[in-house]
C-alpha cells in the first residue's frame, strides 16, 4: 500500500468519551450523506463468509503517518474473481468530517480511473484511536482474478504507512510514495444478474443469452421454478440454444457455490417466425442496355433476406443480399418497369414497381444544309434528339469519291469543312456521338465554289451615244457556273457606275453621250458571288460615242423620184473616225456599189451608179460605217424608184442583137471618188431602123409583129403601176 509521506507531531488522542461521541455524530452525518449507497440485493447471502485477498499489514515497524485534506488512492491486484466485501485500514486518526472508501479500475499510471464509475462505495467512521477500521460494503465490488483495482479514501486524515517504499508514480500527494496498510476481503459466495430477463424470441432461431455471474469457484447454474423454453438450455454462464416451441415461459435460475446461492428470474416469449417486408424508396436509373437499382430495405423478419430485381418486358433479373444491384441485357431505348422482391425462408413482399428508359443512341442530324464557299462547305443542322444519353458532340466527314475522310467536330450544330478543291462535288455526312454510340448520318452533297477570275479580251466599240462591248469568259469560273455579267462604265477617272447587270457577250451601253470618253470594266456572277472585275482600264482605254450621218445624192429627186439604172449615185459624210470604212449599198437585195476609207479630215466622198442588174421597184441608198473601235452604223437615203425606159424603134426596124448598157463600168464614179463595186450587167434589146438613124434601145420584148405589140403593152402596164406606187408612198409620207 501507498501513500504520501507525512510526518507530523504525534497526535493527542481524545478522552474515549469524547472521542464515542465524535464518531457517533460522524456515523449519522455519514449516514444522511451517502443515503443512496446502502442497497441490499433481494437474493443476498445472510452473513457470508469472508476469505482475506490481498494484504498489506507489516504494522510491527511503521514507517509514520500520511495525512492529506484530498483523496488518496492505493492500488492492488486482486487474487480471486468474487465479491469484495470488506476492507481494513489501519489509521492513526481520522477526521472529525464524513469519510468514504471507494473501489475503482486502476488506470495504466497506477492511479484510479476516475472516468468510469465506483465499484463499490461505503462510508467509514473515526475510531477515535490508532487501529484498524473496518469497511464494509453494502453492494460489493465484483473483482476479477488478476486485474488491478484502486482503493480511493476521501477527507482529511491520518493513515499509518508501512516502511516499504511503493514504487513512483503512484497517484498520491506528497513529495515520497509508501504502502499503506490494509487488507482486503472477498466474498467467494454465488452472485447472479442480467441474463434473458424478459424477451420474446422467434421459434427456430438460435439464442443465447449470459449471466453477469461472480464466487469462487465459478457458480454452478441450476433452474429451481418454472422452464426454459423447449430447445433452450444452460450453459455454464447462460441460457443457449434454438426453440422448437411457441408461447412464454417463465424461471428462476440459481446460481450456486460452497459459501451461499443467489437466484434471478426471466421470461422468454417463443413466437412465430416473421418474413420480410416490403423495400422502400426504390431508385431506377438506366443506361444504354442496363439498369442500376438502390432502395431501403424494410424489417427483414426472421431469416436471412435476399432481393431480386425484376425488369418488364423481358424479364431480366439481377439478385442481392445489398440494397442495390445492376440488370444487364436490357435492350437499349426501352421503357421498363423495375420490381423489388424480399424473400427468405418464412416469406416474400414485392414493393410498387418503378418506371425507367434504358437509354439508345441518338436519332440522326435533321436539316442538313450544305452552303458552298471558295474552297469550303459550311454545314449546318438541326441538333438531334436525344434518346436518353446526351448528344456529346458532332461529327462530320466529307467523301470526294475517294473515300470518307475526316472534317472535324462540334458541340454545336454547325461546322465548316476547308481545303477543298472547287468545281468538285462532296458527298458529306454528320452524326450525333454519345456515351451509347452514334446516330444514323444525315447526308447531303455540295460543290464549293469560288468567285470567278476576270472575264477577258474585253472591247468596246462606239456607236451613237452608245458602246457595243465584247469580251471572253474568264479562265476560271470559280467551279459554278456564270450566270451572267455586271457592267460598270465611268468617264476617265471618273467614278464608276452600274451600267448593266445579268447580261451576255456581246452588250450595248446606251444612254452615252457622244464625244464623251468612256471607260467600261465587267465582271462575272455565279453561285458563289460576283467574281473579279477587269483591269481598271488605262486613259488611252477609252471610248468616245458618235452618231453615223451624211447626205446621199442622186437622181431620184423628182415628183415621182424615179430614175433608171446606169444613173449617178453618191454619199458624203465629214467628221467621222480617221481610218473607218465607210460602205456603199442598194437595198433592199443589198447589192454593193462603192467603199471608202474616210481620210485624215474625217470625210468620205463615194461617187458611182446605179447598176444595170438592179431590179425595177423601190430601192433605197444604205451607208454603212465601220472599224476598229466601232460599232457598225448605217444610215439610208428615202425610198426611190428604179423605172424601165422604153424607145419606140422606127417603122420597119427589128431586133439585131444584144449588148451591154451603159458608158463606164457598173459601180465606177466618175470622178474617181471611192471604190466601185461589182454590180454585174444588165442586158437590153437593142434595136435599129431600116433607114439611116441613131440606134435606139429597149427592153427585150420578143419578135416583130402582134405578139411584139402584145408584149410591149403589157411591159409599158407594168411601169405605170411602179410609178403610180411610188407616187402613192409620197403622198402618204406628205
Amino acid at each position: 500500500m501507498r501513500a504520501s509521506r507525512r510526518l507530523p507531531a504525534p497526535a493527542v488522542p481524545a478522552p474515549r468519551t469524547a472521542r464515542s461521541l465524535r464518531f457517533t455524530a460522524v456515523a449519522v452525518a455519514g449516514a444522511v450523506a451517502i443515503g443512496g449507497l446502502f442497497a441490499v440485493p433481494t437474493a443476498a447471502v445472510a452473513a457470508p463468509v469472508l476469505h482475506l485477498d490481498q494484504v498489506s499489514d507489516d504494522t510491527s515497524a511503521p514507517a509514520g503517518t500520511a495525512a492529506t485534506s484530498v483523496d488518496i488512492t492505493q492500488t492492488f491486484t486482486a487474487g480471486s474473481s468474487g465479491s469484495l466485501a470488506r476492507v481494513e485500514v489501519y489509521e492513526s486518526w481520522w477526521g472529525n468530517d464524513s469519510q468514504t472508501l471507494a473501489i475503482y479500475p486502476a488506470n495504466r499510471w497506477g492511479g484510479a480511473d476516475k472516468s468510469q464509475a465506483a465499484l463499490a462505495i461505503t462510508p467509514v467512521y473515526d475510531p477515535g484511536q490508532s487501529g484498524w477500521v473496518t469497511a464494509d460494503f453494502a453492494e460489493p465490488a465484483q473483482l476479477v482474478a488478476g486485474r488491478q483495482y484502486a482503493l480511493v479514501r476521501n477527507g482529511p486524515g491520518q493513515l499509518v504507512t508501512d516502511g516499504d517504499r511503493y514504487p513512483r508514480g503512484n497517484a498520491n500527494t506528497g513529495g515520497e510514495d509508501f504502502d499503506w496498510i490494509f487488507r482486503t476481503y472477498m466474498d467467494w459466495s454465488a452472485r447472479i444478474s442480467g441474463g434473458p430477463g424478459a424477451v420474446t424470441i422467434p421459434v427456430s432461431s438460435a439464442y443465447s443469452s449470459a449471466f453477469t455471474l461472480s464466487g469462487t469457484p465459478d457458480p454452478t447454474l441450476t433452474v429451481v421454478a418454472g422452464a426454459l423454453p423447449p430447445g433452450l438450455a444452460l450453459t455454464a454462464d447462460g441460457v443457449a440454444g434454438t426453440p422448437t416451441t411457441t408461447g412464454t415461459y417463465d424461471f428462476t435460475v440459481q446460481a450456486s457455490t460452497a459459501d451461499g446461492s443467489a437466484t434471478t428470474t426471466g421470461s422468454i416469449t417463443v413466437r412465430s417466425r416473421t418474413g420480410p417486408t416490403a423495400a422502400t424508396d426504390v431508385t431506377a436509373w438506366a443506361e444504354h442496355d442496363w439498369a442500376s437499382l438502390s432502395w431501403t430495405p424494410g424489417a427483414t423478419g426472421d431469416d436471412p433476406v435476399t432481393f431480386t430485381v425484376t425488369a418488364s418486358p423481358g424479364g431480366a433479373t439481377c439478385t442481392t443480399t445489398e440494397s442495390w444491384c445492376t440488370i444487364e441485357g436490357l435492350a437499349p431505348g426501352t421503357a421498363y418497369a423495375f420490381s423489388v422482391t424480399a424473400a427468405s425462408a418464412t416469406g416474400t413482399a414485392t414493393a410498387d414497381p418503378v418506371t425507367a428508359t434504358t437509354t439508345d443512341v441518338p436519332l440522326a442530324p435533321t436539316d442538313l444544309v450544305a452552303t458552298p464557299g471558295d474552297g469550303t462547305v459550311h454545314l449546318a443542322w438541326t441538333a438531334a434528339v436525344e434518346r436518353g444519353a446526351p448528344v456529346l458532340s458532332y461529327r462530320a466527314e466529307r467523301n470526294d469519291g475517294s473515300g470518307w475522310k475526316w472534317v472535324g467536330e462540334s458541340t454545336g450544330t454547325s461546322i465548316v469543312a476547308a481545303g477543298l478543291v472547287n468545281g468538285t462535288a462532296y458527298d458529306f455526312r454528320v452524326v450525333a456521338d454519345s456515351s451509347d454510340g452514334s446516330s444514323e448520318p444525315a447526308v447531303t452533297r455540295a460543290v464549293p465554289a469560288g468567285p470567278a477570275t476576270a472575264p477577258t479580251a474585253l472591247t468596246a466599240a462606239s456607236g451613237p451615244g452608245s458602246a457595243v462591248l465584247t469580251w471572253a469568259s474568264p479562265a476560271d469560273d470559280g467551279g459554278s457556273v456564270v450566270s451572267g455579267y455586271d457592267v460598270e462604265y465611268r468617264t476617265v477617272d471618273g467614278a464608276w457606275k452600274p451600267a448593266l447587270s445579268g447580261v451576255t457577250s456581246p452588250a450595248t451601253v446606251t444612254g452615252l453621250v457622244d464625244g464623251t470618253a468612256y471607260q467600261f470594266r465587267i465582271r462575272a456572277v455565279t453561285a458563289a458571288g460576283d467574281g473579279a472585275w477587269t483591269t481598271d482600264p488605262g486613259a488611252a482605254d477609252s471610248v468616245q460615242p458618235f452618231t453615223f450621218d451624211g447626205d446621199f445624192s442622186g437622181d431620184f429627186s423628182g415628183e415621182d423620184r424615179a430614175t433608171r439604172v446606169g444613173a449617178p449615185v453618191g454619199f458624203d459624210a465629214t467628221g467621222l473616225p480617221v481610218g473607218a470604212t465607210v460602205a456603199l449599198e442598194l437595198h433592199s437585195t443589198p447589192i454593193a456599189l462603192a467603199t471608202g476609207t474616210v481620210g485624215v479630215d474625217g470625210e468620205v466622198h463615194l461617187r458611182t451608179t446605179l447598176p444595170s442588174n438592179a431590179e425595177i421597184g423601190e430601192h433605197r441608198l444604205v451607208a454603212t460605217i465601220s472599224g476598229e473601235g466601232l460599232a457598225t452604223q448605217s444610215v439610208s437615203s428615202d425610198p426611190f424608184a428604179i423605172a424601165l425606159v422604153v424607145v419606140d424603134p422606127p417603122a420597119g426596124s427589128e431586133p439585131v442583137g444584144s449588148e451591154p448598157v451603159g458608158s463606164a463600168p457598173v459601180g465606177s464614179a466618175p470622178d474617181g471618188t471611192g471604190t466601185t463595186g461589182t454590180t454585174g450587167t444588165t442586158t437590153v434589146v437593142t434595136t435599129r431602123a431600116t433607114g439611116a438613124g441613131p440606134e435606139s434601145r429597149l427592153a427585150y420584148t420578143g419578135s416583130a409583129g402582134t405578139q411584139e405589140a402584145l408584149a410591149l403593152a403589157l411591159v409599158l402596164l407594168a411601169a405605170g403601176g411602179v410609178l403610180t406606187a411610188v407616187r402613192r408612198r409620197r403622198a402618204s409620207r406628205g
